[in-house]
């Protein structure tokens, strides 16, 4: 559920999701925080830590709980789909690197052997 704002903006405002998509499908070194900041004037990052405060929802759900908070487990899938999401048109989306970046911080290993483990997985 690390995502749920973006969930609930394609279940409620598809829309604006497909203008935010747009967007970057124009320009792929345009990044998903930028994209929503102009079409939604917030980011989802913020709106989803003020939702998780107003419901009082589980801090887990919320991208900026405190350092060390998140388990693990959380931070695995929370890499995997922003990953996910950048690689989803092809290994050079301009967010990449730094995708290879965090997650090679959180696995103790040099960038090129993350990318290297990451794309073995992927097969490309």
């Amino acid at each position: 559920m690390h995502e749920f704002a973006e969930l609930l903006l394609w279940c409620h405002a598809p829309t604006l999701a497909l203008r935010i998509r747009a967007l970057q499908d124009e320009d792929p070194t345009l990044r998903s925080r930028v994209a929503q900041q102009q079409v939604l004037h917030v980011e989802l990052a913020a709106l989803q830590q003020a939702l998780v405060s107003a419901w009082r929802l589980p801090s887990l759900l919320s991208e900026n709980a405190p350092p060390g908070a998140p388990s693990a487990g959380a931070r695995t899938v929370a890499l995997a789909a922003q990953l996910a999401r950048h690689v989803a048109s092809g290994w050079d989306n301009a967010a990449v690197p730094d995708d290879v970046a965090e997650i090679a911080e959180f696995l103790h290993l040099s960038g090129s052997a993350t990318l290297e483990l990451l794309t073995g997985v992927d097969g490309g």
